[in-house]
C-alpha cells in the first residue's frame, strides 16, 4: 500500500463565458501518484491548470503553488468537448475544439464532488489535456 501524503491542489480556471479568473485551493490527503503532477485542461467554455504538490507532516500544505503558462496557439489537435452535471453517463455532443499549447491529447472523465451541504454532484466531461497530466 502506498503512503498517503498532504496535498496542495490548486487550479486556476477561467471561465470564457464571462472571462473572469477564479482560484481555487483544495487541501487534502493524497495517494503519492499524484505528486508533482501538473497540468491543463479546457472542456466546455472553461480552461483548467493545476498543480499537485505533495509534502509530509502535520499542516505541510500551506505554501504556494506553481500553474502551467497558459498558450492558446492551436497544435492541430482537436477533442469533442463538453461538461455535463448530475450523471455519470457519457454527454453526447458534435461539439468539437481545437487543441492549445501543450494540450495534445483527448480526456473523457467522470467524477463525483462533495458539496459544502454534503450532497454530492456527478459530473462528466470530454475536451483536451496535456501529456504529463494523463
Amino acid at each position: 500500500m502506498k503512503n498517503l501524503f498532504a496535498l496542495l491542489f490548486m487550479i486556476s480556471t477561467l471561465a470564457v463565458s464571462d472571462g473572469k479568473l477564479q482560484k481555487e485551493m483544495y487541501k487534502s490527503c493524497a495517494n503519492e501518484t499524484l505528486c508533482g503532477t501538473k497540468g491543463a485542461m479546457v472542456v466546455g467554455n472553461s480552461t483548467l491548470r493545476f498543480y499537485a504538490s505533495c509534502c509530509d507532516g502535520e499542516f505541510c500544505n500551506n505554501k504556494g503553488y506553481e500553474l502551467l503558462p497558459e498558450n492558446q496557439t492551436q497544435n492541430g489537435v482537436t477533442c469533442p468537448s463538453y461538461l455535463c452535471f448530475n450523471t455519470l453517463d457519457e454527454c453526447k455532443t458534435d461539439k468539437m475544439m481545437n487543441c492549445t499549447g501543450s494540450m495534445n491529447k483527448c480526456i473523457e472523465y467522470r467524477g463525483s464532488m462533495v458539496n459544502p451541504d454534503g450532497t454530492f454532484t456527478n459530473y462528466s466531461g470530454k475536451g483536451c489535456i496535456n501529456d504529463d497530466a494523463c
